[in-house]
Order: C-alpha cells, then structure tokens, then sequence
C-alpha cells in the first residue's frame, strides 16, 4: 500500500522538473478511493452552495429536458415529477447521497455503497436538471470516476483508464469542434461571448468587481480573443494523453487553470469537471484484492496485485 508523504516532502520533490515529467509510483484503489470520496464529500458541499441540491428547487413547476432520451425516459416514470412536489422526499435524498459519500470514504470495500450513491445521484441530477433548464452535463465527472468502484480487480482498472481517456475525447472534441462549427474564426468571438454571458450583472450591478473585470476585458477585444485561442490550445494540448502518461501531472495544472478560468470569466458551473483529475494524477495504479485478516495466515504474506503502468 502507497504510504502518503506530507507536503514538506512532496513539496521537494515537485520542485524538481523531473517530478512533472515522469510517472509516478503506481497507487492503491483503496488509497486513491479515499482521496474519491474526500473529494467528492468537498465537490457536495460546493454543489448545495451552487444550488444544485433538490431541497434548493422543491416544488418546482417548469420543466426542461431538452433534446435528451435519457432525460425523457426518466422523466416518463413519473419519478422526477414525484420527488420535485415532495420537499421532505427532497431533503431525505439530498442527505442520503451526502451521508453515503461520507460512509465510501470510510469504508474500504465500496461496491454496494458506490452503487447506491449513483443511483440517487442519477435520479438527483435528471431531477436538478430538468427544473432548473440548465443541462449542464458535468456531472457525468461523478458518475464516471465513482463507476470505477463499483467494481474490482481488472475491471476497476480499465474504468479508471477509461475517465482518464474520456477527458482527454472531452477536451480534444471542445477544441475540434471550434474548428469545425467555425467558432475560432468568428471576428471577437470571446467578447460576444462575455457580453452574452454577463448582460445581467453590466446591467444589475456595474460597479462590482466581476462587473469591472468584465468591462476590462470588452474593451480590450485583443487581449481577451487571445485568452481564447490560449483555451483552445489548452484544450487541444490534451491529445498527449492519448500517447503517453508522461505528462499528466502537468495536464492535471492546465485542467484546474482551464476549469477555475472559465467559471470565474464566463460564469459557467464546470467545477464537477475537476473531478476527472485524480485518474490524470494517479494515472498510475493498480487494485489490491481487499482480504479479510481473519483468513489469512500470514498477515504479511504479499498480496496479488493487478498492475498498469
């Protein structure tokens, strides 16, 4: 099992370049697991605080699940409409997804309770969704790296390769599709964009600081297009990943930069997309069979690991 260092010690060795270029020591599923659902209890709180809890929109009576058979298959049993016009419904599913966030990151087998969590979560995020015509589709972050511990052995390795491939499709599609839908030719495209995005608050609120950032970079059309040709190469930089795991420390920086820059310059929620960089930084692990002592008769006896480099 991986023993963590504390940050003194990781803090020399980050100062050297080679620690940003080279793989890391592979990991154990159940150190990087607590580290999941550490996370994923922070990435809750900050989900309630950004109203996305279904205690927020109980009783909610407009509904949008735009073009999306998954949401209107959903939507077809009844379920979504059922929980939205209960409030005490609401609360208990918002605080028995969190409550069992809390119990995967103390248990070490968590097949069943990895499980249950998506199935409510599922339900939570079709519902959130739907009344509140936002489709952020983010959340698909949670799911995806939760997935691999709904498993074991091989197949929680190939699910934990799978999110970290799947990010990089994410990242490597955004930037083709500017290419393709004609997005990157269009003349102060990032300026249209920021006054779409921020009409409210230019108009609402001039005077706060957001507001004043905002204006800066409207008025300097220059400055701010090449903050999105900079994203788009960001973006597109992801292609590594594909070909080597050398440098997936360093793509797991410009994802936190990409992530924290575009919700505090466009307002958009993406911060559930943070969450696919933990299969970026443990790019590198591998699944130790969880035994129970009682069984074994050597409790030092080396356990059978399954290893990826």
């Amino acid at each position: 099992k991986s023993i963590p260092m504390n940050f003194k010690d990781w803090f020399q060795q980050a100062k050297k370049p080679s620690y940003w270029i080279t793989q890391d020591s592979p990991k154990d599923a159940l150190y990087i697991g607590k580290l999941v659902y550490g996370f994923l209890i922070f990435l809750l709180l900050y989900r309630w605080y950004a109203g996305k809890f279904l205690m927020e929109i109980a009783l909610s009576p407009v509904i949008n699940p735009e073009v999306d058979n998954t949401f209107w298959l959903v939507l077809a049993t009844g379920i979504p409409e059922f929980i939205i016009n209960n409030p005490t419904i609401c609360i208990i599913i918002d605080v028995s997804i969190f409550a069992l966030a809390c119990i995967g990151f103390i248990r070490n087998d968590k097949v069943k309770i990895t499980w249950l969590f998506l199935g409510l979560f599922f339900i939570q995020t079709i519902t959130i969704e739907t009344y509140t015509s936002s489709h952020s589709k983010t959340a698909i972050a949670i799911m995806l790296i939760l997935l691999a511990y709904g498993f074991r052995n091989q197949y929680w390795l190939r699910l934990w390769e799978f999110a970290r491939y799947l990010l990089a499709f994410i990242m490597v599609n955004s930037a083709i599709s500017k290419f393709y839908f004609g997005g990157i030719f269009q003349k102060d495209q990032m300026t249209n964009i920021l006054l779409a995005q921020h009409t409210d608050i230019l108009a609402l609120a001039p005077q706060t600081l957001q507001s004043q950032i905002i204006q800066f970079l409207v008025t300097n059309s220059t400055f701010t297009n090449g903050i999105y040709y900079m994203a788009v190469l960001l973006q597109f930089v992801f292609i590594i990943a594909f070909f080597t795991k050398k440098y997936d420390k360093i793509l797991a920086i410009l994802l936190i930069g990409f992530v924290m820059g575009t919700h505090i310059m466009m307002r958009i929620y993406n911060l559930d997309l943070l969450f696919l960089i933990l299969p970026l930084w443990f790019s590198s692990a591998y699944f130790s069979p969880i035994r129970s002592t009682s069984f074994q008769s050597n409790p030092r006896e080396p356990k059978i690991i399954f290893q990826t480099r």
